[in-house]
């Protein structure tokens, strides 16, 4: 448990380290490039170097600075360089380590682990890839704001921000002093969201040891003898698209967001099954029966983390991708039927594990405070079930010859630890409030 949580801790910085915005590392010192509209219809382009109280002032491409008074725009737009490349890298790379950290833990056979470390490695790392790919673009995406005709407050929100993206609002000397406006110290840092998504559940195939006695037998006819049982379970081929999270989030920074979520997810199945096999010591003869458990579990459990974002919402940016890790406890619940079993019946039982999540999501900002986005998860979700015992009369035949009469024996199966596995990728869609 401590190495698995420790690699889950590894995977979420290595994810900060890698994708911390560019636009939070200094060394920034050019201003944005805009094109301002004015209610003639002529524009000016340039550099812009400062937001003066009635004025901006650009510096076009032939290095003539030009001064457009506010009162005269219609609007503007600013030009914003592609990161695609860059992003792609940053994020891909991100994925390719955090996917393989988080491969190693997803199933409990060593000599598994290296092809599920690969695995993870490269689909956590592709969509790293193509979500930076996505962030990279979407920040090349010019944003337009219309001037002409918004209230004076709204204005002056939108200059302040635009002070920000000038050439003497990123100097050193004027970042330092910089105190939060208004608008800043109060915008809505906390945010709701509820999700839906299609169940994943884990695939399992492996092979256990586990074994059976006869109790009602003297030795050595009683055993224990050894049993052999496989384990199998596959994705749902009837998926369901269902309410899965609720989560919180509160953003630190524009481009930090620590977020809790309480998620509920779908039944994930698995069968096992043994031959019960063994050769009597009364007549010699070798004699088979069958033993078998069928697991079903939901999964539930909190997990916190870190999102990332290079971009935050406003009336200038509603196009925001995010990246972010998440671990904490898990509870798997559900029914396990054995047999044979003296009882007919179900056992229900609960374990306890620890979980984690990779997420990239977009979301759509039709205002700052509302969003609809979808997401595309890759969660980490499983435990053994172990101590399972049943009894029972169990049918018994002759493997050699097959004339001879079947008999029922009480029997007494322990199986191997039984696993409940929902680890996969989940995609859905998700709404949310800042407040």
């Amino acid at each position: 448990m401590n190495r698995i949580f420790v690699r889950m801790i590894a995977t979420a910085l290595v994810v900060w380290i890698l994708t911390v915005p560019p636009g939070l590392a200094a060394g920034a010192r050019r201003g944005t490039s805009l094109v301002v509209t004015r209610l003639d219809g002529t524009r000016v382009s340039g550099e812009l170097i400062a937001v003066k109280p009635t004025s901006l002032l650009l510096l076009a491409g032939n290095g003539v600075d030009a001064s457009v008074e506010l009162s005269d725009i219609k609007s503007v737009r600013i030009l914003r360089p592609s990161r695609a490349g860059l992003f792609a890298g940053i994020a891909g790379a991100a994925g390719l380590v955090g996917g393989g950290l988080l491969g190693l833990t997803a199933t409990h056979d060593v000599e598994d682990q290296l092809v599920y470390g690969l695995i993870g490695g490269g689909c956590l790392g592709a969509i790293g890839a193509v979500s930076g790919l996505l962030v990279g673009a979407a920040q090349g995406v010019d944003s337009t704001f219309a001037v002409a005709g918004q209230p004076e407050g709204i204005l002056a929100g939108y200059w302040r921000k635009l002070a920000g993206l000038s050439r003497e609002g990123r100097l050193p000397e004027a970042t330092a002093g910089r105190t939060a406006g208004p608008e800043q110290s109060g915008r809505p840092r906390f945010r709701l969201s509820v999700g839906a998504s299609f169940d994943a559940v884990g695939r399992i195939s492996r092979e256990a040891q586990g074994s059976f006695r006869f109790p009602g037998e003297t030795p050595p006819e009683a055993g224990p003898y050894p049993a052999s049982f496989t384990q199998h379970s596959d994705y749902l081929r009837d998926r369901h698209f269902r309410p899965s999270n609720v989560g919180l989030g509160y953003e630190m920074t524009p481009h930090i967001v620590v977020e809790a979520e309480y998620f509920f997810l779908g039944s994930p199945t698995s069968f096992a099954w043994g031959d019960l096999e063994f050769t009597s010591s009364l007549d010699g003869r070798p004699y088979r029966g069958v033993g078998n458990a069928l697991i079903e579990a939901r999964f539930s459990g909190f997990l916190v983390g870190l999102s990332l974002r290079p971009l935050a919402p406003s009336a200038l940016e509603r196009h925001i991708f995010e990246i972010g890790a998440a671990a904490g406890p898990a509870q798997a619940r559900g029914t396990v039927g054995l047999f044979p079993a003296e009882v007919v019946g179900r056992l229900a039982v609960r374990k306890t594990a620890l979980a984690g999540r990779i997420r990239a999501s977009y979301d759509f900002y039709p205002v700052p405070a509302v969003s609809v986005g979808a997401v595309v998860d890759w969660r980490l979700m499983q435990t053994n079930l172990s101590g399972l015992t049943s009894s029972g009369n169990a049918n018994f035949v002759d493997t050699v010859d097959d004339s001879t009469a079947p008999f029922l024996r009480l029997t007494e199966v322990a199986f191997p630890p039984l696993a409940v596995k929902a680890t996969g990728f989940y995609w859905g869609l998700r709404i949310g409030v800042r407040i």
